[in-house]
């Protein structure tokens, strides 16, 4: 057509020699058996004979048709022409009518557009509503999430400055309440300071009490007593009753004595000194024998050291008991011979001291041997410390039975020279066994002893309390 060559443009249509396959994938149209030939050689086209309009054509079902190569393709019968896309009945091997002018790109082969009116066809008759299964579901546009964020934000901005609403109403309706002052009648120790501040006297229940003042100069904490304190806060004035007491037993010191059997005895005779809070020299303070029976026992037989307990009080009420040490002799003391060793520096626990011994005698007369020792002496240690400081720490809160430097034994103390005593009991059966078993009994014998053999120094005194505390 159009001068050219009817053949060339069949073998351009079929995209190769005749018989052939084309290379190009064939579409799943349905093929259409061709009639029982012979091998034939390649049929040239033929002008379609003209034909009346019709409607598109239905599929025919294919002849029966032996066995062929796997794969040629066989020159379809001829075919009336039909609207585009036309399904072309096969026919016996012969020439193949050519499309209608301006069809040709409607089919690329007979093959292919077979195939595509059958699935066409098919799906069309066959169509089925899709259903959606395990779908997952949409997600929300970003202009909702950034809506959703917002109502977020402002919804927390909100809860924040309810809260610091709710802070600063709380801090200004308590801030506000009215001060609220209860005053309190208080005891203090005699002897201690007098505090300032105003809890101690009174309770502070609602307001601020940093405007308060505490007028404390009408009280005198060396007297017993009842006194007032004055609050004042602002133009409101309260009254609080400070009571000065003393709940705080003496302290006593006792002495060592020596006693001549079935004489006399006196509780004072024990009494070295008192120390009390509420008076220097406590002339309120008094003693009495905690079994006054077992004294009057005990100074009826020679020996010693006797336990004698001594209970004192003081004028407020406070008792107090301590222990007193007392001998009895066979005879009349007329004096007492101390022999002291000389000083030695020692140090204790890092403090440094200086340390003595005395050993005390009672001397009396006895028959047949003049002056001599009545089997009665006290052995003292003393210390005598460099600092106040290193003193007190030492004396505690002076007991009157104490131990340092591993030795324990009755308490005395000098405060104006820092000196603590530390005594123990002299027997004669210590004596013997620190010299031999031999000790000696008259008085020069002894004194002999102790200056010459261990370097002692020994004097004669006729007060025990010059020596012995």
């Amino acid at each position: 057509m159009n001068g050219e060559n009817p053949n060339t443009q069949n073998n351009e249509f079929n995209g190769g020699v005749l018989g052939v396959a084309p290379a190009e994938p064939v579409a799943p149209t349905p093929q259409v058996a061709p009639a029982p030939v012979g091998p034939v050689a390649p049929t040239p086209q033929v002008a379609p004979a003209p034909v009346e309009p019709a409607a598109p054509t239905p599929q025919v079902a294919p002849a029966p048709v032996e066995p062929v190569a796997p794969t040629p393709q066989v020159a379809p019968a001829p075919v009336e022409p039909v609207a585009p896309t036309p399904q072309v009945a096969p026919a016996p091997a012969g020439p193949v009518a050519q499309p209608i002018p301006g069809t040709e790109g409607l089919l690329a082969t007979p093959n292919k557009g077979a195939n595509m009116m059958a699935t066409q066809g098919a799906n069309f008759m066959n169509q089925q509503k899709p259903v959606d299964i395990g779908t997952v579901p949409p997600e929300l546009p970003k202009q909702e999430k950034k809506k959703t964020n917002k109502i977020l934000f402002i919804i927390l901005i909100v809860v924040l400055i309810a809260g610091v609403a709710f802070g600063v109403y709380y801090f200004l309706t308590h801030s506000k309440k009215k001060l609220e002052i209860t005053p309190k009648n208080v005891q203090l120790l005699i002897n201690n300071d007098v505090p300032s501040n105003l809890q101690f006297y009174a309770s502070v229940t609602n307001g601020d009490s940093s405007e308060c003042t505490v007028d404390i100069t009408g009280v005198d904490s060396s007297k017993i007593g009842e006194y007032e304190v004055k609050i004042t806060c602002g133009e409101n004035s309260y009254t609080s009753k400070v009571s000065i007491v003393d709940t705080i037993p003496p302290v006593v010191l006792t002495k060592i004595i020596f006693k001549k059997v079935s004489s006399p005895v006196d509780v004072n005779e024990f009494i070295y000194s008192y120390i009390e809070n509420s008076e220097a020299d406590c002339t309120s303070c008094s003693s009495k024998f905690v079994d006054e029976s077992n004294v009057s026992s005990q100074i009826q037989n020679p020996g010693g050291p006797y336990e004698v307990n001594i209970e004192s009080s003081d004028g407020n009420g406070n008792n107090t008991t301590t222990k007193a040490i007392m001998y009895v002799t066979n005879s009349d003391i007329i004096a007492y011979m101390k022999c002291t060793s000389g000083k030695e520096e020692i140090t204790i626990n890092d403090v440094h001291m200086n340390k003595e011994a005395e050993d005390i005698f009672a001397i009396g007369s006895v028959e047949g041997a003049g002056f001599a020792f009545l089997n009665a002496g006290r052995r003292l240690y003393r210390y005598e410390f460099n600092s106040v400081e290193d003193y007190q720490k030492a004396i505690g809160d002076k007991k009157d039975e104490i131990t340092f430097n591993d030795i324990t034994g009755h308490a005395g103390y000098d405060d104006e020279n820092n000196v603590l005593t530390v005594s123990v009991d002299l027997s004669k059966g210590t004596l013997d066994s620190e010299n031999n078993g031999n000790f000696p009994q008259g008085f020069s014998e002894i004194k002999t002893l102790y200056e010459t053999t261990k370097g002692y120094s020994c004097a004669n005194t006729a007060y025990l309390d010059a020596v012995i505390k």
